[in-house]
């Protein structure tokens, strides 16, 4: 998940459309909440 304030894609879209890329080709970033493992209990 990528989080960016309103006035950063509103004054700075280069830049957030670089940050959006370069997490689209890092495939070691972790997820931050994995779903949990198995079935449900």
């Amino acid at each position: 998940m990528l989080r960016f304030w309103n006035n950063e894609v509103l004054e700075n879209i280069g830049g957030v459309v670089q940050r959006i890329e370069a997490a689209l080709q890092n495939e070691n970033t972790p997820h931050p909440d994995p779903p949990p493992q198995g079935g449900r209990e």
